[in-house]
């Protein structure tokens, strides 16, 4: 269970739910430098070209820089809505 301490902290507050219910915060660890990305590239240039978003172009490391940031982020908005966190 979180602590009386944290939740005062990040001013959120911990319910009593009657039915579980789940927030996905899922993240896979980053990868190295991709050198090839034309095939993925290719792969979804028709749903840029259908959205009119021109051609998709490669991205160069690091990929999700602010991947941390966000996801404590997204968990203390997650938490001041209500959510409990499940050990």
């Amino acid at each position: 269970m979180i602590s009386t301490a944290l939740t005062a902290q990040l001013g959120i507050r911990v319910p009593v739910v009657q039915a579980p219910f789940v927030i996905n915060l899922f993240t896979s660890p980053q990868p190295g430098e991709v050198k090839d990305q034309r095939a993925a590239l290719d792969a979804v240039a028709h749903f840029y070209g259908e959205l009119g978003l021109g051609t998709p172009q490669p991205v160069q490391p690091p990929y999700a820089a602010e991947l941390i940031r966000t996801l404590e982020q997204e968990t203390i908005t997650a938490l001041r809505a209500g959510a409990a966190l499940v050990p």
